[in-house]
């Protein structure tokens, strides 16, 4: 199980965060989230976290 620490690290003004995500097909359909304030198609998931299965 993980300890709720994202995986990610900074080098100067970068940072760089570990996150997966996944295309869920269904027939003819593919499952995408939607972002109403930026307007844009995103694949489902979200960030690691240290140690996490």
């Amino acid at each position: 199980m993980g300890n709720n620490t994202d995986c990610c690290f900074r080098s100067g003004n970068d940072r760089f965060r570990y996150r997966v995500g996944a295309i869920i097909i269904s027939g003819e359909y593919a499952l995408f989230a939607y972002s109403e304030r930026d307007k844009y198609y995103y694949s489902v998931g979200g960030g690691v976290h240290v140690g996490e299965h």
